[in-house]
């Protein structure tokens, strides 16, 4: 049995990396957020 191969499409790495950041930024932002709510 042979399985159909799927297209593997390779994302370019250049336009990847600003979704990760902007990702980390908002994770970031969101814990700092809660800090200062608890610090408060």
């Amino acid at each position: 049995m042979t399985r159909p191969q799927r297209p593997y499409v390779d994302p370019p790495r250049k336009s990847a990396m600003p979704v990760v950041w902007l990702m980390l930024i908002i994770v970031v932002l969101a814990i700092l957020a809660a800090l200062w709510n608890l610090l408060q």
